[in-house]
Order: structure tokens, then C-alpha cells, then sequence
């Protein structure tokens, strides 16, 4: 099964509480259409600075029409209401947040959802990843079922303190209420946890927990740079902003050997503009990522039988009914 979603966003890429631009939704038609041509059924998580933007919104409204995309929310902690002045160390991560905070600024999002939608989503992303078991507890309280802002072999705690996702399951798996450590299946949970697929160019997936605690060490981390820039083991993720067609399908050669159904790719909609993200640069860029995402899409298809499907179907048609071996 192939997922694919786009965290829908303001252009602005540094974390900033300020007014904001949108010109980047406009180019969202054009990539719903182009998705759609690949037989793709794509997941946009749009945060509140687009839902509460009319223009951008009619926009959402569209695309949520087509039949053929599902719109989930999406949440940057730095313009989401409430916002009460600067955010101090480590707020652009939403785990970081007292609890009663990160709810409040959920249940912000899911009602301006509610209102351009008419129905509230029902499947989630932290911006910058930034999940913890809090945030589980909040998204459980505010009425969603997934979330997918896991992304295993990653750890983003040089980025404001944020999560680390070493250890977490590559497949779909719950997450049950009491959990503190969102990177642990729970038998019975009722949260549903879709990662994106993320590891390592080389190797086994069974070594890849090895290599990562290598890597994890102290002159691991050494070896680590080198091995990377040798190409002979970097992390990869399935996303055609920072990686190549060649190291993708490698990815999910490997992935695929190790009987998990599951792939997800994404990327950010502020990506489709030159001059708005680090990996757009310019319009060649934007073009060099739409041919790493057809030629991904097409020479998967030519190694396995690949299924679409958006988030919460992948969630509906992948959870365990117990914990299992991921």
C-alpha cells in the first residue's frame, strides 16, 4: 500500500507568530491534478494560517470535493491559536507544550477544519514531528482516530528539543491511552499511528536497530558522517525534497523484503514555489521534485503491486488488532 501526504502550509518557512503569505496554495490544484493523473490518493494536512485564509480555503474546499484526497489537520504551534506572545526554548516542538495548551491549540485547528469543511478531520500531523504522548492524549480528547507524525530512525531533538523516533515500528500500529513512549504498539489502542517510512539506504531492515545504535554512539557518530558521505549507510526517508528516485526505491526494496505494507512518502506544499523552502531553490528544483515523485511512483509499480491510499484508509486497512512484529 502506498500513502502519500503534504503538510499544507503557509510559505514561511522559519517558525514565526507573525502575519504570513500563502501563495503556495495556489499551486495546490496543479499537484492534486498531477497526483490524481498517477492513480494517487493523497493526504493534505492543512494547518489553521490556511483554513482561516478564504482564498486559500475555497481552494482546500476543491481539492476536498475531487473525491479522491482526504484533508487532515495539520499544526504549527507558533501561529496556532492560542498564541500568547514569543514562544520560549523548544515551543516550536507542540510536545513540548503544557498539555491543556496542546489541546487548545488542536481544538483550534479542528474547528476552523469544521467550519470550511463541514466536517471535522479526523486524522493528524505535529509540525516539525512534534508528537509526544501528551499530544496523543489531546488529539484522543478532541475526537481523532490517526495521527502520522512518527518518523522512525529520526531523532529531531537538536531541532528545539524535539522527539526522538528511533526504535518506532515502520508499519501502522496503535497506540493505547496510558502510553508515554509513542514509539511502543499497545495492544487495543485507540489511537492509529501511520508513520513515514524512513531508514536506512543499505542492509537487512532487521539490522537496521543495530546500525542506528552504532550510529547513536559516541565515535558511532563519527563513523556515522563518514559512512554517509561514502553512501555506504545513510538514513533515508521517502521523501522526494531531500532524496533521489534511486535511493527511495532502494528504501522501499527493503522495506518491502521485509513483508511491511506498507510505504508513505511526503513532502511540503510550500515546496511547489521556487525561493520557499531549502530543497526549491528554484524552479528546476520544483520541477526536479515532480519527476522524483512520477519516477518513484512509476518504476515502483514496475517492482510490486502498488495500492493508493490515503492515511486514515491505509490506518483502517493496516492496524493490528494486537501488537505484532513490525
Amino acid at each position: 500500500m502506498l500513502a502519500v501526504s503534504i503538510d499544507t502550509e503557509e510559505d514561511d518557512w522559519t517558525p514565526r507568530p507573525g502575519p504570513v503569505t500563502l501563495r503556495n496554495i495556489r499551486e495546490l490544484p496543479r499537484l492534486h491534478q498531477f497526483l490524481t493523473w498517477l492513480n494517487l490518493r493523497p493526504t493534505y494536512f492543512v494547518n489553521y494560517q490556511v483554513f482561516a485564509d478564504l482564498e486559500a480555503a475555497a481552494v482546500i474546499q476543491e481539492i476536498a470535493g475531487s473525491g479522491n484526497a482526504e484533508i487532515g489537520a495539520h499544526l504549527h504551534p507558533w501561529n496556532t491559536p492560542p498564541v500568547n506572545g514569543a514562544l520560549g526554548p523548544g515551543e516550536t516542538m507542540l510536545l513540548n507544550l503544557a498539555e491543556e495548551v496542546q489541546e487548545a491549540k488542536i481544538r483550534a485547528v479542528t474547528d476552523k477544519a469544521g467550519e470550511v469543511l463541514g466536517v471535522a478531520p479526523t486524522a493528524f500531523r505535529a509540525g516539525r514531528f512534534g508528537f509526544g504522548a501528551g499530544t496523543a492524549r489531546a488529539l484522543r480528547r478532541t475526537g481523532y482516530s490517526v495521527d502520522s507524525s512518527v518518523t522512525p530512525f529520526f531523532n529531531w531533538g537538536r531541532y528545539d528539543n524535539g522527539p526522538s523516533f528511533v526504535g518506532a515500528p515502520l508499519s501502522v500500529y496503535r497506540l493505547g491511552a496510558g502510553q508515554e513512549d509513542v514509539r511502543r504498539p499497545a495492544a487495543g489502542g485507540d489511537l492509529i499511528e501511520v508513520p513515514i517510512s524512513g531508514g536506512f539506504n543499505r542492509w537487512p531492515v532487521r539490522s537496521w536497530g543495530a546500525l542506528q545504535s552504532v550510529f547513536s554512539s559516541g565515535v558511532g557518530r563519527a563513523v556515522a558522517g563518514v559512512a554517509a558521505r561514502s553512501t555506504l549507510a545513510r538514513k533515508v526517508s521517502l521523501s522526494p525534497e531531500r532524496d533521489g528516485v534511486g535511493e527511495m526505491l532502494g528504501l522501499s526494496r527493503r522495506i518491502l523484503a521485509a513483508r511491511i505494507p506498507i510505504l508513505h512518502a511526503f513532502w511540503h506544499s510550500p515546496s511547489m514555489v521556487p525561493g520557499l523552502t531549502p530543497f526549491s531553490e528554484t524552479r528546476k528544483d520544483v520541477d526536479r521534485l515532480l519527476y522524483r515523485i512520477e519516477a518513484y511512483v512509476e518504476d515502483l509499480r514496475r517492482i510490486a503491486t502498488v495500492t493508493a491510499a490515503t492515511v486514515s484508509e491505509a490506518a483502517r486497512a493496516l492496524v493490528p488488532d494486537q501488537v505484532a512484529a513490525c
